[in-house]
């Protein structure tokens, strides 16, 4: 009875034995045993294995637990982590037996790090033979072998009636269903549960024929196209108004290398008029020279495309549209949609690269090329922020190769005063609501003293930027909301980070980051680093890995610490709520915080984001 309800034999029976009423002795129990099946269906509803062992433990544990109203008959899902160099495939294939012969209401077999084989799906069928598993409705789909999707082609044309999620390929060699042409189409026809279609092509030209093979299927919602080899460009002459939309389909996803062109962008959205998600992932790195004419769309079509799927679709994630210019789609763009996001703008000084558009309904990410010799006054972006930036939360501005434009231009000092002072004045001037800033490549030498004052901005990132004194300094009195500082492969002048203007800000997190980039001026092997409480004094030195440590008296010791040590420190800043410092080799926890709410971190950054997650978490709870 213990077991019931998951509670200590004492306290369980202290509970029944204070229990008089033969009525309330039953319900009781009634209560524990539902409790019981309860945390079953929970537990063994969707198993997740990650390892050869796992597996094998789960297929043994179901064999020994076969009996009627078994655990076994509790399993609707099973998902194996594992990869190609595991043997996960292996073990899982000679487990695959016992499994589906003992949990016959599974219904989702998932692999994620690694695609069956052959031998997988002939398990399958040989079960399906004996009256088995016959609630299976996902199967994950095969590798790349011809042999393996064609085992994968007989199972699932075995379990049509159930199937929702099928793959099919446009290669006759590769038909899952042994069918071609119309009989291809008639033989889809026979899975009426059908929710998810993945159609791999060989050719471009094969991306027109998918609303002929999908306009009879009522129960589809989501259709992922994935192109694995570069082909040459799309069939001119095929008629877009002739196809009858596909309206019941919800979700598009493209993927592999598909090379997106204006005759794609209009065809998908007219073929899907109602999509509420939209994926478009192309695994394509490419220089300019390499580009078809047609795949560098042109500027009418690009915002006439993006300006449709960003008000009309809810999901919406966009990468690498190549377009003739970038500045001019974003400036299309932004003047039909009223885009409240971040607009990410990034210069590049390589004109063999392609300019290209990026977009997310929170996200407008915008690669172009910087004019030659040009002053950062009269760069494209201006115009972009002037115009639209009333609406904008977040700005991010890569200038690319900042040093080298820097040291090509003639006169340098009148450069910086150009700049700097310019381009934050225009950001706080024209983005009435911006929240984020995120400066990469900046020359922040000199500050117009008449900047204007930011009241809204919280975050402020400076990642590969040379900044001075004076200039930190009258930008400190322009961001009296600011609550984190992030400073990534930068150069400044202080000697303590605690010298920084910052103590009329909110701030209560610093983000200190130094790899060792090369654009970076600071090698993070002579990183140095004071964290400073009254007269007390740690001192950092990434070269050597030593601490100081100075007393009120002079005292003083140094001490070499390995990567496993914990530092017990105070911090100054009483604002400051999270220190992360952040060098590659070093991990470290300092903690000992200077009151209640306060902790400093030295390691990695996933392992940072996941403590202040956690401590941040906390934080509200109490």
């Amino acid at each position: 009875m213990a077991s019931w309800g998951g509670l200590p034999i004492e306290i369980l029976y202290c509970i029944l034995s204070q229990l008089t009423n033969p009525t309330d002795l039953s319900t009781c129990l009634i209560i524990c045993k539902n409790w019981h099946k309860a945390t079953q269906e929970i537990v063994y509803n969707n198993i997740e294995l990650s390892s050869p062992l796992q597996i094998t433990c789960f297929a043994n544990c179901m064999v020994k637990a076969r009996r009627i109203n078994g655990p076994s008959l509790l399993v609707k899902k099973i998902s194996v982590f594992g990869d190609v160099e595991s043997n996960s495939t292996e073990c899982l294939e000679n487990c695959l037996s016992d499994i589906l012969q003992f949990c016959n209401n599974i219904k989702t077999i998932e692999t994620i790090g690694f695609n069956p084989g052959n031998a997988f799906f002939a398990q399958i069928m040989h079960q399906l033979d004996q009256g088995n598993c016959l609630l299976l409705e996902n199967i994950p789909f095969p590798s790349i072998k011809d042999e393996d999707i064609r085992a994968y082609g007989y199972t699932s044309w075995a379990l049509r009636d159930r199937l929702t999620c099928l793959m099919i390929s446009d290669r006759t060699e590769q038909i899952n269903l042994g069918l071609i042409d119309n009989e291809l189409l008639m033989g889809l026809k026979s899975f009426p549960r059908l929710k998810y279609l993945m159609y791999y092509i060989k050719d471009s030209e094969s991306l027109y024929k998918i609303d002929s093979i999908i306009k009879n299927f009522s129960s589809l919602q989501l259709v992922e196209i994935n192109q694995r080899r570069r082909t040459s460009a799309f069939d001119h002459g095929i008629d877009l108004t002739s196809r009858k939309p596909c309206t019941q389909v919800e979700g598009f996803i493209g993927s592999g290398i598909i090379m997106p062109s204006s005759k794609m962008l209009k065809y998908i959205m007219a073929t899907f008029p109602k999509l509420r998600l939209l994926n478009l992932v192309f695994a394509m790195i490419t220089l300019k020279s390499q580009l078809l004419l047609e795949n560098s769309l042109s500027t009418e079509a690009c915002v006439e495309f993006l300006s449709k799927a960003y008000k009309k679709i809810y999901t919406l994630n966009i990468e690498q549209l190549y377009v003739e210019n970038a500045v001019g789609v974003a400036s299309g763009f932004l003047d039909l949609v009223n885009f409240d996001g971040i607009l990410e703008i990034h210069y590049e000084n390589d004109h063999n690269h392609p300019q290209y558009i990026n977009l997310t309904r929170r996200k407008f990410i915008v690669q172009c090329v910087q004019p030659v010799n040009a002053l950062y006054t009269v760069l494209p972006h201006r115009e972009l922020i002037q115009r639209f930036g009333r609406n904008l939360v977040g700005v991010s501005l890569d200038f690319g190769d900042a040093y080298t434009l820097y040291q090509e231009l003639n006169n340098r000092e009148l450069h910086k005063n150009d700049v700097h002072g310019y381009c934050l004045d225009y950001i706080f001037k024209y983005c009435l609501r911006l929240e984020s800033l995120e400066l990469a490549n900046f020359l922040f030498t000199q500050c117009n003293p008449e900047l204007t004052i930011c009241n809204t901005l919280q975050v402020l990132i400076f990642d590969c930027c040379e900044f001075s004194n004076m200039a930190l300094q009258e930008l400190s009195k322009r961001i009296p909301s600011l609550t984190l500082l992030c400073i990534i492969d930068s150069d400044f002048e202080y000697d303590s980070i605690w010298d920084l203007p910052i103590y009329n800000t909110l701030v209560t997190a610093i983000h200190w980051k130094d790899t060792g980039h090369e654009d970076s001026q600071d090698d993070y092997s002579q990183f140095n680093l004071c964290l400073e409480k009254g007269s007390n004094t740690l001192f950092y030195s990434g070269n050597k890995y030593h601490v100081n440590q100075c007393f009120d008296n002079g005292d003083a010791y140094r001490k070499t610490f390995d990567v496993d040590d914990i530092l017990n420190i105070n911090v100054a800043c009483k604002h400051i709520e999270y220190f992360h410092l952040d060098i590659p080799n070093i991990k470290m926890l300092i903690t000992n915080p200077g009151h209640v709410n306060q902790a400093i971190f030295v390691h990695p950054s996933l392992q940072y984001h996941q403590e202040v997650n956690r401590l941040m978490e906390t934080k509200q709870d109490s």
